[in-house]
């Protein structure tokens, strides 16, 4: 385990405080790019679990006898503030995952895609504490920092594949286009035809205006 002499629940306290920068700059950028900052949020946690693992592993293994004095309060402020910048880019990535996942489903399914998303995000978060709890009961954090990195740098790769709903109106409207205006029977009604319209077309629309 890592010899750190700052209280568990001060980290945690700091840990969650460090959230609230995170979901204001998650609203502030939201509009700059949907899967632009997924990307960000993925990759800078993805980096930070990775010095994570490097400071974990130093801590562990010192190349010099120190005391917990010595070299503690230095290390208890590196992590907490890898923590705390985690926090934030944890923050914006999963915010802005939820506003990108959420504007990809049709209305019709829309709350179902949705919840289906979180829960197999919930059902994740179940399982892999199967994985993170032997290894730190072991005092292998830094496998734990690897492979959490690992997952991060998959939903990094992941999240460059999906399209982008920035600036681009939602797939839940028709598209009223007429197509016969002759007048039929007495009540002067017009032919109309309904199409529900594409993202690809959508997005073709908005960048020929």
């Amino acid at each position: 385990m890592l010899e750190l002499p700052t209280d568990a629940y001060v980290l945690s306290f700091c840990n969650t405080l460090a959230q609230i920068p995170g979901m204001m700059l998650a609203s502030g950028l939201i509009e700059t790019g949907r899967r632009r900052l997924v990307m960000i949020g993925f990759g800078g946690g993805a980096a930070i679990l990775i010095l994570l693992s490097t400071i974990a592993n130093k801590i562990q293994n010192p190349e010099k006898e120190t005391t917990v004095d010595e070299g503690g309060v230095y290390n208890s402020l590196i992590v907490l503030g890898l923590a705390c910048s985690y926090s934030i880019f944890l923050c914006m990535a999963w915010l802005s995952l939820d506003v990108l996942s959420a504007e990809s489903f049709p209305t019709k399914v829309r709350s179902t895609g949705r919840g289906v998303c979180v829960a197999t995000g919930r059902m994740g978060g179940f399982c892999v504490q199967f994985l993170y709890g032997p290894l730190i009961n072991e005092g292998r954090l830094t496998y734990m920092f690897g492979i959490a990195s690992l997952f991060a740098i998959g939903g990094l790769v992941v999240s460059c594949q999906t399209t982008d709903t920035t600036h681009v109106d939602l797939q839940d409207h028709w598209d009223y286009s007429k197509v016969d205006s002759a007048v039929n029977g007495e009540n002067g009604s017009h032919d109309r035809q309904t199409r529900r319209t594409s993202l690809a077309e959508t997005k073709r629309k908005l960048s020929v205006d």
